[in-house]
């Protein structure tokens, strides 16, 4: 019995002694492995600088600054320059978009940044100079490791807004003083213009009437 007894606790010491063995291996790799991956990541905590022009586009620059800190991509962004669209309400929820790609082209990562969420840059006149926004997200080394450059798209609306019947300025052809040809150009704000009769014209419900010899007129409404 005293055998068998002697026998387990050699055993359970062994057994105890060998997990204190694991964890130790365990925790000497664990170590090892952090080193490891601070030791790589480090170059990356230095700021790296990017840069795309959009001036032939919508008439900016674009500057970036990113590093990587605890795996965490940092990126400070500035926009040189205040295009007109950015003001344009349409564009209020619409987005520039900053993608980062590798060095055959293909997209790491892609950040679409709205109108709203960036601050705006106001120069010595008052004017607004340009636009800035910083975020921070998750990627890990091995994305960052693999960016190679900085691309910029948009998706916001460059047409000018179409003007409505509502909206349209409608200009006076009854005004005193502008020519026959002027006056004809001003009704047919109001409709297709029909000639009714030798010196009659008109559009909708207005109309115009001109002496035959000379065009000069005789009434409007």
């Amino acid at each position: 019995m005293k055998e068998f007894i002697k026998t387990s606790l050699r055993l359970a010491a062994a057994f105890l002694l060998a997990l204190v063995g694991l964890a130790i291996t365990i925790e000497g790799y664990s170590w090892a492995k952090d080193y490891y991956d601070n030791q790589q990541a480090k170059p990356f905590e230095k700021v790296r600088d990017w840069e795309f022009s959009l001036a032939e586009s919508i008439g900016i620059k674009t500057q970036a600054k990113t590093k990587l800190v605890n795996g965490s991509l940092l990126a400070s962004i500035e926009v040189i320059g205040y295009s007109k669209f950015f003001s344009d309400p349409r564009n209020l929820n619409k987005s520039l978009i900053f993608e980062f790609l590798d060095n055959d082209g293909f997209k790491i990562i892609s950040k679409p940044v709205e109108m709203s969420q960036f601050t705006t840059i106001i120069g010595n006149n008052g004017e607004k100079v340009g636009l800035s926004y910083q975020f921070d997200e998750y990627i890990g080394l091995d994305k960052y490791k693999r960016f190679s450059k900085m691309l910029v798209g948009w998706n916001l609306t460059t047409e000018p807004p179409q003007e409505t019947a509502a909206h349209k300025q409608i200009i006076d052809h009854c005004a005193p003083g502008i020519s026959k040809t002027e006056r004809l150009k001003r009704l047919s704000q109001h409709g297709a213009v029909r000639e009714t009769g030798t010196g009659d014209y008109s559009a909708g419900e207005h109309a115009v009437s001109f002496f035959a010899y000379d065009g000069s007129l005789i009434y409007c409404r």
